[in-house]
């Protein structure tokens, strides 16, 4: 009899754990098909890419994949909401310890390039959906990146106010600069994945910094 409870006993402390390690095989086997669907959308676009491509590319079977993404279309969501909010948060992790207003722009173009050339699957894929223009995001990449696009357009709209509070600029509206900073730097990195323009990301992005620059320099010798 205690031999019986006592292998009761550890089984079912045993299966606190096993759920716990069956949740971490789910969560990387999404995290493979996710870099595998990123990868597909970005090379292909979402009407050329296959499921089946990216069940082989993950090394998972096809089910799997319509298991934890029961349509192309939400699998491409998730890949657009997944990467985006990993590169909105690094981009504020780089920029909010910045204390200088004008610098925190300066460094909040230069993350943002930075995160362009770090994920050039999402670069891709919004150059092929947008083509470099913001407003198309919600009709070609969904809901959910159209809500994070926004969040993120309000926040650099404060950044901006905050330097134009500090003198920065002279008598420019906050709306403008906003979305000539974001306009600048999406337009661009999306000609380069287009390869629309001979120039490299890295090029383009000394330039838009250095256009700033002087902007910000101008507006406080005003």
């Amino acid at each position: 009899m205690s031999g019986i409870l006592a292998v009761t006993v550890v089984t079912t402390k045993s299966r606190p754990h096993l759920l716990q390690r069956k949740e971490r095989q789910i969560a990387l086997r999404r995290e493979h098909i996710l870099q595998a669907a990123a990868s597909e959308f970005a090379s292909k676009g979402f009407d050329s890419a296959q499921v089946g491509a990216i069940a082989s590319q993950a090394e998972v079977s096809l089910a799997s994949v319509y298991a934890l993404f029961p349509s192309k279309e939400q699998l491409f969501h998730a890949v657009i909401e997944t990467t985006a909010r990993s590169m909105r948060d690094a981009v504020r992790a780089r920029v909010e310890d910045v204390a200088d207003p004008s610098e925190r722009l300066l460094a909040l173009i230069d993350s943002l390039f930075a995160c362009f050339e770090a994920n050039g699957d999402l670069l891709r894929i919004y150059a092929r959906a947008t083509h470099g223009l913001p407003w198309r995001i919600r009709q070609s990449m969904g809901d959910s990146a159209q809500e994070i696009f926004s969040e993120f357009t309000n926040w650099v709209r404060d950044l901006v106010s905050d330097a134009l509070r500090h003198g920065r600029f002279g008598d420019v509206s906050s709306e403008a600069l906003c979305l000539a900073l974001i306009g600048s730097v999406t337009t661009a990195a999306a000609a380069v994945a287009e390869e629309t323009t001979s120039h490299s990301l890295a090029e383009i992005a000394a330039g838009v910094r250095s256009l700033f620059s002087r902007l910000l320099d101008g507006g406080a010798d005003r």
